[in-house]
């Protein structure tokens, strides 16, 4: 019987092993890029920091630091995209050299304010000094005792400890402003506690003796910091898998906040992963079909998506001489049609003749469709027999093929197409 032909196609165990281990890889190499663009996210932002800092120092040679950050701004590599139909692999190696610049840029810009910022740490702890020294100074020449020694002792204690902890104070204050400004409103409120915690202690000229609550107030914030992190870094690489999946299956990722509980995300992301081991399940189907049709000696003529409803599926032509060819549809959830098509280089109306020419054809796949069956089986993809027609005059088809079309050697990145076509109709769907 060689009417159309619907088949539905299993693929061996060792191929769908090897399937998942890639689809596995794939996902890795798009959250490593993901990775990457991060931190040119956050190199961005550390500069536009160090802009605000700038704004707020007394230094006069603030004005080449800010014209540093400008330019570092300007060279900063643009975030890029990852689209379904890109080679993630050659993606990665790009991502990583631009990640690799956003380090350098913010190294060098780093430098060149905390420079600064140290000059102006510097010139405080001068000041305060200057004030301490008048100070024992006063209380030295009211007391009846060797003043120079005592003068010389208290001076050195004040600049060796204050300078210290002037220095850490100043390092954790910095910490606690570049809280404020994250993302995760729990860091922020931590940065603002951090700074209502540590700012009285700015101006105090008695640091030695605030030390051990300076030191305890540093601790507690150090712990709560470290703790919440852990938290984010574990939910941040969820949703990275999810964001990644994504990517490769030309769907639009739902925002971070849109789960509000781990276990939401748990399940998109299961949801995801079947949806991806789908996809490549068909597009390993559908390039297998594509493999051995050409290795039977037929020529590829054409191949598109076909979206019906929510689904997707893969029509492909190929052409047994210039008046035959044999039409093949694979859908999303693994079935296979094949049917005779007449091939011609005009259009117009079905005729009579159309018929008979095609049920002689159809008569013909008969011989042929086995040996289909059994290259594809070598290829790891078995067809199990749903509905096989008799050959009928009703199922002539017709379709009209430029001269010159035909191709024995072509080969189609199915997966990379139809992602991208999906991500396309996505696009159309939410304007």
């Amino acid at each position: 019987m060689s009417g159309p032909k619907l088949s539905q196609a299993e693929i061996e165990r060792q191929r769908q092993e090897a399937l998942a281990r890639e689809r596995q890889r794939r996902i890795q190499v798009v959250m490593d890029i993901q990775s990457c663009q991060e931190e040119i996210r956050k190199a961005v932002h550390v500069l536009h920091q160090l802009q605000d800092q700038m704004l707020k120092s007394v230094s006069v040679s603030t004005e080449a630091a800010r014209r540093q950050l400008d330019a570092a701004l300007r060279d900063m590599p643009a975030v890029m995209t990852v689209n379904p139909e890109d080679d993630v692999d050659s993606l990665l190696s790009r991502a990583q050299k631009d990640a690799a610049r956003a380090r350098a840029l913010v190294a060098q810009a780093r430098t060149g304010a905390d420079q600064i910022l140290r000059r102006d740490a510097r010139q405080k702890v001068q000041v305060m000094e200057s004030e301490q020294a008048r100070q024992a100074t006063d209380l030295l020449a009211s007391m009846s005792m060797d003043q120079e020694g005592v003068k010389q002792n208290v001076v050195f204690t004040s600049s060796d400890a204050n300078h210290q902890l002037n220095t850490q104070l100043l390092f954790q204050l910095r910490h606690m402003r570049e809280l404020t400004g994250s993302e995760d409103p729990v860091l922020q409120n931590l940065g603002q506690k951090g700074l209502s915690m540590l700012a009285p202690f700015q101006n105090s000229t008695h640091l030695t003796e605030d030390a051990g609550q300076i030191r305890a107030a540093v601790e507690q914030l150090v712990n709560a910091e470290q703790d919440r992190l852990r938290v984010l870094r574990e939910a941040e690489g969820i949703y990275r898998q999810y964001t990644a999946m994504c990517a490769l299956a030309g769907i639009a990722p739902q925002p971070r906040d849109a789960f509000s509980q781990e276990k939401l995300l748990q399940t998109e992301v299961r949801r995801m992963s079947a949806i991806l081991q789908k996809q490549d399940e068909m597009d390993f189907i559908a390039d297998q079909v594509n493999e051995a049709m050409l290795e039977l000696g037929y020529s590829f003529v054409s191949s598109s998506v076909v979206r019906v409803k929510d689904s997707s599926g893969d029509m492909s032509l190929y052409a047994a001489d210039s008046d035959t060819g044999i039409s093949i549809y694979t859908d999303d959830h693994g079935q296979v049609t094949m049917w005779v098509t007449n091939l011609s280089d005009q259009t117009g109306d079905i005729s009579d003749e159309d018929r008979d020419f095609s049920y002689q054809r159809q008569l013909d796949f008969c011989a042929g469709h086995p040996d289909i069956v059994t290259a594809l089986r070598k290829r790891g993809v078995i067809l199990q027999a749903k509905r096989y027609e008799r050959p009928d005059r009703k199922y002539t088809h017709k379709v009209a093929v430029r001269q010159g079309s035909l191709d024995r050697a072509k080969k189609v990145n199915r997966g990379r197409r139809r992602r991208a076509a999906n991500l396309r109709h996505m696009q159309v769907s939410g304007e």
